[in-house]
């Protein structure tokens, strides 16, 4: 029986089992691997009111503080299942961990895109098997590809230099969705995703090879970084990046799928499975965790409660054959009615 099909069956009974059981898949990792490992695992599929709790952004710096502030020694592993974010964040958080810890390795049993990539980008090593997936780290503005936009600009622009100002009107509308500075932050943007990259890279995972063949070296990181950059390669920016491709653009990956690591391979993927099943079976929608018992969660549910609503008028009241008023004799006449009415919050 498969490790989802257990847990869906009931295989722990309370959150406090369930936490008991992620403890020990921690603890045995670590036992490993020699290296104390924390947990950063965001739920994917979510409401859209609720992509910012799941996103890479600030607010994990104070909760990444919290998972490291017991931890010895100068190695770290970091599991990461995260669709991504803001580079801002992801920069506060290679900083932090890289003021404190010499080696990082990032592990990544299912998936870790954007911005997760980029902390990826920052390790000195990242652990992948058949089933994880990086993926690209071009800016998004508002959902949309920043190169997308750019790209569209400049189509414009070329098309009214072929068919002549009298072709303007036609693209005015589709100009008219953007304010002119949007422009200037898709450039902004796509130079930050890859300058942080370049930096990470040399300054981490190649660091070694920067000192001994600086030349070389940097036409590498370049290579890697326009690879992971470029949107007109992958097309779309939940394009996965699998660990064959990422082997072919030469970055240091631990292959899982050797068989000298196919029990940390089966302990990664129990655990992503544990995690996964708590978000799913939980309002939790983001976890941070290591095996200190530090558990720090972010949630997002949906409340149903009950609003009042405005009052019915009582009913039309009924003559006699007199042409005399009579009370009614429903019991409910004006009285509130209140019905039902389902809220989305945080």
């Amino acid at each position: 029986m498969g490790i989802i099909q257990e847990l869906h069956l009931g295989k722990y009974k309370t959150l406090l089992e369930l936490f008991n059981a992620r403890q020990e898949i921690i603890k045995k990792i670590e036992s490993l691997t020699g290296r104390p490992l924390i947990v950063y695992f965001a739920k994917f599929n979510v409401p859209k009111e609720a992509a910012q709790e799941i996103s890479v952004n600030l607010q994990d710096l104070e909760a990444f503080n919290e998972l490291i502030s017991g931890i010895e020694g100068e190695n770290l592993d970091v599991l990461v299942n995260s669709p991504g974010g803001d580079p801002n964040a992801a920069q506060r958080i290679v900083s932090l961990l890289r003021a404190r810890f010499k080696n990082i390795r990032i592990l990544v049993p299912h998936s870790a895109y954007s911005a997760a990539t980029m902390l990826a980008l920052a390790s000195d090593k990242i652990l992948m098997d058949e089933r994880s997936t990086l993926g690209p780290i071009d800016p998004q503005i508002g959902g949309i590809p920043a190169r997308a936009i750019l790209k569209g600009f400049s189509k414009i622009v070329d098309l009214v230099k072929v068919e002549g100002a009298k072709s303007l009107p036609a693209y005015i509308p589709l100009i008219e969705k953007y304010d002119l500075h949007i422009f200037e932050i898709c450039e902004n943007g796509e130079k930050l995703s890859k300058s942080l990259a370049e930096l990470w890279l040399a300054s981490n995972m190649f660091s070694d090879e920067m000192k001994k063949d600086p030349i070389t070296t940097k036409e590498t990181i370049n290579a890697i970084v326009k690879y992971f950059s470029d949107h007109d390669t992958h097309l779309s920016h939940g394009r996965p990046i699998g660990i064959d491709q990422a082997i072919a653009q030469k970055l240091k990956i631990v292959d899982l799928r050797e068989k000298e690591h196919h029990e940390l391979k089966e302990n990664l993927w129990n655990l992503y499975c544990h995690f996964s099943f708590l978000t799913d079976k939980s309002p939790l929608v983001k976890v941070f965790e290591n095996s200190k018992g530090v558990s720090y969660g972010k949630q997002w549910q949906t409340i149903n409660f009950m609003l009042p609503q405005p009052a019915t008028p009582p009913p039309q009241q009924e003559r006699n054959h007199q042409g005399i008023k009579e009370p009614s004799t429903d019991p409910q006449a004006g009285k509130k009615q209140i019905a039902p009415t389902e809220v989305h919050g945080k």
